[in-house]
């Protein structure tokens, strides 16, 4: 058999079809099995529109994970990212964590760290607080703290002993 990708229960209801399609008009009449080949292309529009949307939403959300790497400095707010996307931010975060388990928020928080962990063996502290939009530094250090479960001194300090994180 043939693979198409598509799902059991489309064969199975297009196998129906078929049969239904053999059997003599005397045992079904045309007009019947009509509505019956209405229904199940009408299904696949469904289907089709369904994905279209599910990959529309994809694509926005993807789209806002860039502008979230971007804007790494956390300055934008993402009230805004879900307006820019055409969508409101009720809507922009049920769709992000759907496709990535994560809030918009949290999200941001770890392309913060992520980019601290490349900044801080070159910058101070103070200096990667700064890059990174935090209002100082002990809000920064507690934000990497709690993620990475190291400060930045540290974490610093391990990079300069050779234990790499």
């Amino acid at each position: 058999m043939l693979d198409i990708g598509a799902p059991a229960n489309l064969i199975r209801e297009f196998r129906k079809l078929q049969a239904r399609l053999a059997v003599p008009e005397r045992e079904a009449p045309s007009r019947l099995v009509l509505v019956e080949v209405l229904q199940f292309l009408n299904g696949l529009w469904d289907r089709a529109r369904a994905r279209s949307s599910e990959d529309e939403a994809r694509k926005r959300i993807h789209e806002a994970c860039r502008m979230l790497e971007q804007s790494a400095d956390g300055r934008e707010p993402l009230e805004e990212i879900a307006r820019d996307l055409g969508l409101s931010y009720a809507t922009f975060r049920k769709h992000f964590r759907e496709e990535l388990g994560v809030s918009p928020g949290t999200y941001r928080i770890r392309q913060r760290i992520q980019r601290a962990c490349r900044l801080l063996p070159q910058h101070s502290v103070k200096c990667v607080a700064a890059e990174l939009g935090y209002p100082d530094p002990f809000t920064f250090s507690s934000q990497f703290k709690a993620a990475m479960g190291v400060s930045p001194q540290g974490f610093q300090k391990r990079l300069r002993e050779g234990g790499h994180e």
